[in-house]
């Protein structure tokens, strides 16, 4: 997530900002840090913050990504929670990854445009998504035969996370994950 990614997206000719919320507060997971998903959502408009005092990045393009923990973040707390509504920034699209949909019942396009990357096999957060995906405006994709965590090379073997979620990495959702971000981002970002 701070290498492959950040490097797809430079390659695109995007800025990309990447922070760690968890090793800044001396936390390794997401079970250790009971308030991330707001720490994290402050976390995202304090980088939006920076990002717009610099003079090479267009303010008013900027998307924010989060993957499992900070697509939960995105999700509850960025839109669902609408935490930035009292934001003078705003983000212009965001990309949730891997992450839980079940507060995004009343999402609303005209909220920010949201798209949801879920796997397939990462049976306990994928239902949600694609229950309000068919019911709302966002966008989910569902990546066949993949399993949370599917773009981390360093998963080498299946496993569970802290959280109980299985993972192993997969090569072929990870490419299909990269084209969806590059299309929803051209189409938000223009």
């Amino acid at each position: 997530m701070t290498k492959d990614w950040p490097e797809f997206l430079t390659g695109l000719g995007y800025v990309v900002l990447s922070f760690d919320s968890y090793a800044a507060r001396g936390y390794s997971s997401c079970t250790e840090f009971s308030t991330w998903r707001y720490e994290q959502a402050a976390d995202a408009y304090a980088a939006l913050d920076y990002l717009q005092t610099l003079p090479f990045v267009d303010g008013k393009r900027v998307a924010v990504f989060g993957f499992s923990a900070g697509g939960f973040a995105i999700n509850d707390s960025i839109v669902a929670g609408n935490f930035g509504a009292n934001e003078k920034h705003q983000f212009t699209a965001a990309v949730s990854f891997y992450a839980g949909c079940a507060r995004l019942d009343r999402y609303s396009e005209r909220d920010l445009p949201l798209m949801q990357i879920a796997a397939e096999l990462d049976r306990h957060l994928v239902g949600a998504c694609q229950v309000w995906g068919r019911k709302t405006p966002m966008e989910v994709h569902v990546l066949k035969g993949a399993y949370h965590a599917f773009d981390q090379p360093q998963i080498e073997t299946f496993k569970y996370d802290a959280a109980g979620n299985p993972m192993q990495y997969s090569w072929v959702a990870t490419l299909r994950a990269r084209e969806l971000a590059k299309e929803f981002l051209a189409r938000h970002l223009r």
